[in-house]
C-alpha cells in the first residue's frame, strides 16, 4: 500500500543525501510552475560598500575597592573642576547605541591610581548601560550596580549589522 498520492507526487522532490532512507520523497511545499525568487537585503557586513568593518569592541570596568562608587565619581568631578555633572557631560560624547555582554574576566580599571580622565570616561558609559544595551540616550544613573558592572560594548553597525 502506497501511501503517496499522485497529486503530492508533482511537488515532491527526491534529495540525494546520504541520510535519508534510499527513494524518500520529500514535498516542500511549493509549486514546481512557480518557483519563488527572494532577494537578500541584509548582510552580516554591514551597509558601507567596498570594506569590511570589524566591530569596535569597548571594555569598561571600574574597581572602587572599599570606597562607595557614585561618592567616589563625585569627588573625582571636583578634582578634575567640574562644577556640575552637566559641565563634565560636555567633554565625554556619549557615543552610540551599544550591545553589552558581561565580562566578569575583564580587568578592572582601578579608580584611585588611574587617570581621573579614563575613569570619568567610563563611569559616563556605565551610567547609561544596563546589563544588556547601552544607550546614548539614557538619564545618566550612577548607581552601585551600574558603576560597579564588567562589560564589553560592542556596536550594533558593521559587523553586528
Amino acid at each position: 500500500m502506497s501511501l503517496q498520492h499522485p497529486a503530492l507526487l508533482e511537488s515532491s522532490v527526491s534529495l540525494p543525501t546520504p541520510w535519508l532512507e534510499p527513494g524518500l520523497d520529500l514535498s516542500y511545499g511549493a509549486n514546481l510552475g512557480k518557483p519563488r525568487v527572494r532577494h537578500l537585503s541584509y548582510t552580516l557586513l554591514g551597509k558601507q560598500k567596498g570594506r569590511v568593518r570589524c566591530p569596535r569592541v569597548t571594555r569598561l570596568a571600574l574597581k572602587f575597592s572599599r570606597r562607595h562608587p557614585r561618592t567616589t565619581i563625585e569627588h573625582l568631578l571636583e578634582l578634575a573642576g567640574y562644577t556640575s555633572i552637566e559641565e563634565a557631560e560636555r567633554d565625554f560624547p556619549p557615543g552610540v547605541a551599544a550591545i553589552c555582554h558581561p565580562n566578569p574576566a575583564a580587568h578592572p580599571l582601578e579608580v584611585l591610581s588611574a587617570d581621573p580622565k579614563e575613569v570619568l570616561r567610563q563611569a559616563f558609559l556605565l551610567g547609561r548601560c544596563t546589563a544588556t544595551f547601552y544607550s546614548p540616550t539614557r538619564p545618566l544613573l550612577w548607581t552601585r550596580a551600574s558603576l560597579t558592572r564588567h562589560l564589553e560594548l560592542f556596536e550594533p553597525e558593521g559587523f553586528y549589522a
